[in-house]
């Protein structure tokens, strides 16, 4: 095979399958939309021809993914994602590991728990645990955010040895900070890799504040980190709470780092 011929392969190889992507692309749509969406609105939000757009779906709908309403002919998406999802959750070993520990901490602090993997420069939450009493953040198990706006997702990227790089990839995605927001937020991560805990104020959640502390990963970057989150008071009161709270998450972050470090992939 000649050098043309090779790197032709190569390049196909390479190429994704730009039908399953659109697939998928339609499925994070109805998945993230309220209300079930028709053939038109989704083919305006994904850039796709109202004719591929038919094909797709029905393609979706004989597979179980998606589903039409027999009325407004809208489709939505069905409970078999959440099938596939519940099952790749359940066999992780970090999410298994942690549940028992976050309990004895929901039990400790009395407060929302939870526990979150960095992915790229978001943060996911993989488990929450609520106070049997009291109120429930928005945060919920699946959730997917920008990790600069929450405590954990700052612990997470102030100890990668890339920090700079995924702040400022997550910055220029949500185009909401200017350079000296920018700056101080890079200088932040500088003080919460020395302190070892990290803080949001309002930063996701409104009216919630939390405070996070990542899980040793023996000699490999933290992936995971485990945090609380308290609601806001108007004065001081919920941050000290919040400090009180940082030597439970220190000694709840170590015992779960203790039984699965090193995690190399966290899901």
């Amino acid at each position: 095979m000649g050098q043309g011929e090779q790197g032709d392969e190569k390049g196909a190889s390479e190429r994704l399958d730009t039908t399953l992507v659109k697939g998928l692309r339609i499925l994070e749509c109805l998945a993230e939309a309220s209300e079930p969406l028709g053939v038109s609105a989704l083919s305006d939000i994904l850039g796709i021809g109202r004719s591929n757009m038919h094909r797709l779906l029905k393609t979706l709908a004989a597979t179980g993914y998606v589903a039409q309403e027999p009325r407004t002919r809208r489709y939505l998406a069905t409970l078999k994602l959440w099938e596939q999802g519940s099952v790749i959750a359940e066999r992780s070993r970090l999410r298994r590991a942690a549940h028992p520990v976050l309990r004895n901490l929901n039990a400790e602090t009395g407060e929302v728990v939870f526990l979150s993997i960095l992915h790229g420069s978001d943060i996911l939450y993989v488990d929450k645990i609520d106070p049997v009493v009291r109120f429930s953040t928005a945060a919920r198990s699946g959730l997917r955010v920008p990790a600069v706006y929450t405590a954990s997702g700052k612990a997470l990227l102030a100890h990668q040895p890339n920090c700079a790089e995924l702040v400022n990839e997550s910055l220029t995605r949500l185009n909401s900070f200017d350079a000296n927001q920018r700056a101080d937020l890079l200088k932040e991560m500088e003080t919460i890799a020395e302190e070892g805990c990290a803080y949001s104020f309002s930063g996701w959640t409104a009216h919630a504040q939390s405070v996070a502390v990542v899980v040793p990963n023996a000699d490999f970057p933290p992936v995971a980190a485990i945090g609380t989150v308290v609601l806001k008071d108007g004065g001081g009161g919920s941050l000290a709470r919040m400090r009180r709270f940082v030597p439970m998450l220190q000694r709840s972050a170590a015992e779960l780092g203790a039984a699965v470090a090193p995690i190399v992939n966290p899901m």
